[in-house]
C-alpha cells in the first residue's frame, strides 16, 4: 500500500471521503495494473464493478487482467457483461473519438466529423479539440 500511496497519493485521499466512487476505485487499479501487481489490479478492478456493473472501462480492463493470471471464466464473464449491459458515456465517448481518427486518417472527414460529434456529446474532451480541428 505505501508504494500505492506515493504512486497515486489523490486516489487514496479520494476513496476515504467517497468509498463508494465506482470511478475512484477504477482509477486506484491503474497503478496496480503492471506485471507483477496483476493480482491486486483484479482485485481493484473488481470493487468499482460492485458499485457500478456497467461500468465498462473496469470491466474491460479486469478482463485482460484476468487472461494475464490465468482467470478465463472470469474473462468470459466480464466480456458477456460488456457485451449484455450499457456502456458508460467515457468508454463510450473513446470509441467514437478512436472511429473518428481512424477515418480521418482514411481521408473521410465527413464520417470522421460525425463520430467526432458523437463522442464529443458523450463528454470526451479529446474529441471536443478534434472537432474544433474537423471544423
Amino acid at each position: 500500500m505505501p508504494e500505492l500511496q506515493r504512486t497515486f497519493p489523490a486516489g487514496i485521499r479520494i476513496l476515504t471521503v467517497v468509498p463508494q466512487s465506482a470511478l475512484c476505485h477504477y482509477n486506484r487499479a491503474l497503478p496496480f495494473d503492471t506485471p507483477g501487481s496483476t493480482d491486486e489490479a483484479f482485485q481493484d478492478y473488481t470493487r468499482p464493478i460492485q458499485f457500478a456493473p456497467d461500468l465498462a472501462a473496469a470491466l474491460r480492463h479486469r478482463r485482460i487482467v484476468s487472461y494475464q493470471t490465468v482467470r478465463y471464466l472470469s474473462a468470459i464473464s466480464d466480456r458477456e457483461n460488456v457485451l449484455r449491459g450499457r456502456r458508460d458515456h467515457e468508454t463510450l465517448g473513446r470509441v467514437y473519438c478512436n472511429l473518428a481518427l481512424a477515418q480521418l486518417v482514411q481521408g473521410d472527414r465527413a464520417r470522421a466529423r460525425s463520430n467526432a460529434d458523437k463522442a464529443a456529446d458523450l463528454g470526451c474532451e479529446e474529441a471536443r479539440v478534434l472537432c474544433h480541428e474537423l471544423l
